[in-house]
């Protein structure tokens, strides 16, 4: 080969080298870029699942609460009613007693 043309295939291959040197540089950019923004995407899910899970668990305590509520006021009613026959119940037995002594 002649000193031209190998003086023109190399300054060829010289431009090719730079050539991919650029397009290695944009693809490293973007790869760096587009990894950002899946940072960006990843953080905002997970403080938006943070969120809804912390709403979840402020509705289940309210739920809890009401439903603690609610068992309270029956577990009061059951014992008032408990305690109501008991005393009815105190005060048939006091009466059958009664009618036992006049009987005698």
């Amino acid at each position: 080969m002649s000193d031209s043309i190998k003086d023109k295939a190399q300054e060829i291959a010289h431009e090719a080298a730079e050539k991919a040197k650029e397009v290695g540089h944009k693809i490293s950019e973007k790869a760096g870029e587009v990894g950002h923004n899946l940072k960006e995407k990843a953080t905002e899910f997970g403080h938006a699942a943070s969120e809804k899970a912390h709403e979840a668990g402020h509705a289940a305590s309210e739920k809890a609460h009401e439903v603690g509520h609610t068992v309270g006021e029956k577990a009061e009613e059951a014992k008032e009613w408990l305690k109501d026959k008991t005393h009815k119940a105190g005060e048939k037995v006091e009466e059958a007693g009664e009618a036992v002594q006049r009987k005698v």
